[in-house]
């Protein structure tokens, strides 16, 4: 030790028990063992102190400086990559020490850009809406996100099929058609009116010779319907003056017994009232007239 110091335990309690005149007293030596040096403070060596005077005696004591660390190899605790540095790490091997020293590991550099982008939030498209997506790139290095581009596509629209017609319409009341989307998952359909077709009104009822009628009347060809009423008028009176239309024709009927009919017929109309009507000139079966039923002719 150096310079004074205090007496250890021991000799407070020699001092404790011994009396009369210090003079008398004789030398006590005590030997203070070596204080081993660590690696952070001083050790001490091996010396003996007089337990009464508190004189050092030789060998005089020395102190033995700090070892400093026995540092080991670093290791790695946590990977740099390219934009965040990593951290290293390496212990003292001394025994007893323990102690631990740190540094970081440098980024390594500029991040490498993919060839192509990893597509995210990905929507399908519908008739309605474009499809949507997201077009993101990460560092094949350390695999931050670099870049991220949202996408949308316009919608397509319907792939409307054929019209079909769920209702007709007649001369007076309105109809519907309908056509449905033809893309898989939609389902949509569409609904138009169909107009009325009208009346196809011709004049009918008019007065024959034999028959009283109406002057100005119309009827639908389709429904029936009469349009116009016309005026009541009476029989043009007198026989009808029916003349022949056309050509002779001829055609042919199964009676009930199951034998094939032919027979010659033509139209004849009236000149004065329009009557008209059929009539049949001739029948045979087959086989037993030598007209064949598809020649026609003139009376």
């Amino acid at each position: 030790m150096h310079g004074n110091r205090s007496a250890p335990t021991r000799l407070s309690a020699l001092r404790r028990n011994r009396s009369g005149n210090p003079a008398r007293q004789r030398s006590y030596p005590i030997t203070e063992a070596a204080i081993a040096a660590t690696c952070t403070e001083s050790g001490w060596t091996e010396h003996i102190y007089c337990a009464v005077c508190e004189e050092v005696l030789e060998p005089y004591q020395t102190e033995i400086p700090a070892l400093g660390h026995d540092w080991g190899a670093w290791e790695t605790v946590e990977n740099a990559t390219c934009g965040v540095a990593g951290l290293q790490r390496r212990t003292c091997q001394r025994a007893g020490c323990g102690a631990t020293e740190e540094q970081p590991i440098p980024a390594t550099g500029a991040h490498v850009m993919p060839e192509e982008p990893v597509i995210e939030n990905e929507v399908p498209e519908t008739c309605t809406t474009g499809q949507s997506f997201d077009d993101v790139y990460y560092c094949v290095v350390c695999g931050a996100e670099l870049s991220r581009q949202p996408y949308t596509t316009d919608a397509p629209g319907h792939d409307w099929g054929a019209w079909e017609t769920v209702q007709e319409p007649t001369c007076t009341e309105e109809g519907q058609r309908q056509r449905a989307c033809q893309r898989a998952g939609c389902g949509e359909t569409e609904t138009e009116t169909i107009s009325a077709n009208g009346h196809d009104a011709v004049a009918g009822g008019r007065p024959t010779c034999t028959d009283a009628g109406y002057i100005g009347r119309t009827i639908c060809t389709v429904c029936g319907e009469v349009v116009d009423p016309g005026t009541p008028a009476p029989a043009l009176g007198g026989e009808h003056n029916l003349q022949q239309v056309g050509d002779i024709e001829s055609s042919s009927y199964v009676n009930t017994d199951g034998e094939t009919i032919y027979f010659t017929y033509r139209t004849m109309v009236c000149t004065r009232c329009g009557y008209g009507t059929t009539e049949t000139l001739e029948e045979w079966k087959d086989g037993d007239h030598a007209i064949h039923p598809s020649e026609t002719g003139t009376p």
